[in-house]
């Protein structure tokens, strides 16, 4: 691994799924408001929207479009769902997230690319297992 590129992710869970974002795509984490506003569509992902300086940002429910599993409770931890505020090619979207998870470094060598077909409506093709002193959990690759 030496001389491998790293890659920063932030870690987040929705539902039994935990995600790894670049770190750099992340604006801020804020807490998923208990009445988001509503912006009706027959089908889709898009669970409402939420305004993040002063702008309108569409915040998408990856549950509503894919089989994420159901979230473990953890003892003495109740999860409160929040919505990542994610920028990049010029777009800002929020992703509604049931817990936020740590930061983490990775070696980009150790990034597997599970799915190799490059279907518009598939989400996930790359996962990475963390290291031991991490967590040592998988996570797919937004």
């Amino acid at each position: 691994m030496s001389g491998d590129k790293l890659l920063r992710l932030a870690q987040a869970c929705i539902g039994a799924l935990w995600v790894g974002v670049p770190a750099d795509s992340v604006v801020q984490a804020i807490p998923f408001p208990s009445a988001p506003a509503l912006l009706p569509r027959r089908e889709g992902a898009l669970a409402g929207v939420v305004e993040h300086g002063g702008r309108l940002v569409p915040v998408v429910d990856l549950a509503r479009w894919v089989d994420v599993g159901s979230a473990p409770q953890e003892a003495g931890r109740p999860a409160t769902a929040h919505v990542l505020i994610l920028h990049g090619g010029g777009r800002t979207i929020g992703l509604k997230v049931d817990r936020v998870g740590a930061l983490a470094e990775v070696a980009a060598g150790d990034v597997a690319r599970l799915h190799h077909d490059d279907h518009e409506e598939e989400v996930f093709q790359c996962a990475v297992r963390l290291s031991d002193s991490d967590s040592g959990r998988i996570l797919s690759l937004l």
